[in-house]
């Protein structure tokens, strides 16, 4: 989600909001300071709920990825009504940025909940797929407004990202899963990480209590 606004933006500020490219550095980039303060936090939250058994976590994982997905969405369609106020687009662009930061808690690390084993193989499919976006979003935004440099235009990709934040969320909110798959080593195990439940500590032999 955030490939958009990190290849394509600082174009739309230079073209749109006539702020040329060698000068929007600092409003470009700061929100993706933002963004990782925001995983920061969630990632650390996200710990402690699991260390204290707090919440399950599938349901740790849909919630942050909720977040995620639905606060990008609402600062995505925030941008695309702001038109050429600088001020609000800025507000709305670190708002969007920022939420993505909830997604490192979410589903960027349901591939070590699936398989413990063969977590970095998960990734890397995961995320070859998911660094397509980055060749299609430019080729898009290319394709919109080739002939037409326009507020309207652009608005359409604002709306077209806002869609995929959406349904990405509405997909691994409905899908997704962090059991343990069959086919990992793990599985064999008699672990079961999405229990809210403290494990109950095995009494010792009266040998080694005595002892």
């Amino acid at each position: 989600m955030a490939f958009y606004f990190l290849s394509v933006h600082p174009t739309y500020m230079g073209t749109i909001l006539n702020i040329p490219i060698k000068e929007n550095g600092i409003l470009s980039s700061g929100p993706f300071i933002a963004q990782a303060f925001t995983g920061f936090f969630a990632c650390w939250l996200a710990f402690w709920l699991t260390r204290s058994r707090s919440m399950k976590i599938n349901t740790l994982r849909k919630g942050a990825n909720t977040l995620s997905c639905f606060i990008f969405t609402i600062g995505t369609i925030g941008v695309y009504l702001s038109g050429c106020d600088t001020m609000w687009n800025e507000i709305c662009l670190f708002i969007a940025t920022a939420s993505v930061g909830f997604g490192f808690a979410g589903c960027l690390i349901t591939a070590v909940d699936m398989s413990p084993t063969y977590c970095g193989v998960l990734m890397g499919f995961a995320s070859t797929l998911a660094s397509f976006s980055g060749f299609a979003i430019p080729l898009t935004v290319g394709a919109l407004t080739k002939y037409e440099q326009t507020l309207d235009q652009w608005g359409k990709m604002f709306l077209i990202t806002a869609a995929v934040g959406a349904g990405s969320g509405i997909v691994f909110l409905t899908l997704g899963s962090t059991d343990i798959q069959p086919w990992d080593p793990c599985s064999s195990k008699d672990v079961n990480m999405n229990s809210s439940e403290k494990p109950q500590e095995k009494a010792l032999p009266i040998e080694l209590v005595n002892a």
